[in-house]
């Protein structure tokens, strides 16, 4: 492993022992058995480090989300694979780092990092998605990009319960009721 990377595992590990503010660029050193000046060699500091660790989590979480969505062949197993896989990569990073409520102001602008980051992308991956399902013959939807960018926006506020563990149904009827409103809708049937 480079020094680089050194760095950053040394600081993951620390912040998630310790957290973010309790965390110093000479415990980063030290856990990292460099110097605190090959540190700054890297990073600027301990914020550009965690930034940093925010990107390699997210990229970590995308590719499983791609394995979980590409492994499945109907639109709506794709979909609930992007979702389940995706809610509980990220409840998993939450308890990993100890993210508390109280401790929620703390990580924010970290946290609103990777949901942009993860946001972005996942309207690339269910615009593809819906394109399939246009073209297998599933779904039947006109507008691709602003349906995927609708549905990013609204399952954000959704996930939030889900994430912190503040939850009171099984993640699978969660994600299985979303999606029947989602793919069938809510409006009574015309006979």
């Amino acid at each position: 492993m480079d020094k680089r990377s050194e760095i950053l595992a040394a600081a993951k590990e620390l912040i998630a022992r310790f957290g973010l503010k309790k965390t110093t660029a000479d415990d980063i050193a030290k856990k990292a058995r460099v110097s605190k000046a090959t540190v700054y060699r890297y990073f600027n500091n301990k914020d550009e480090i965690f930034k940093e660790i925010c990107k390699l989590e997210v990229d970590s979480i995308w590719e499983m989300v791609e394995k979980a969505v590409h492994r499945e062949s109907t639109i709506r197993d794709k979909l609930k694979a992007h979702l389940t896989t995706k809610i509980e990569a990220v409840h998993e990073l939450v308890r990993y780092y100890e993210i508390t409520p109280e401790l929620w102001n703390e990580y924010l602008p970290y946290i609103r990092l990777v949901q942009d980051r993860i946001a972005t992308w996942e309207v690339t991956m269910l615009a593809e998605i819906l394109k399939e399902g246009n073209i297998s013959g599933e779904l039947d939807v006109d507008r691709i990009d602003t349906i995927a960018y609708i549905m990013v926006t609204s399952l954000k506020a959704l996930e939030n319960p889900w994430v912190l563990g503040k939850r009171s149904v099984p993640l699978s009827e969660y994600i299985s009721t979303m999606l029947d409103a989602l793919l069938y809708g809510i409006a009574k049937r015309k006979v």
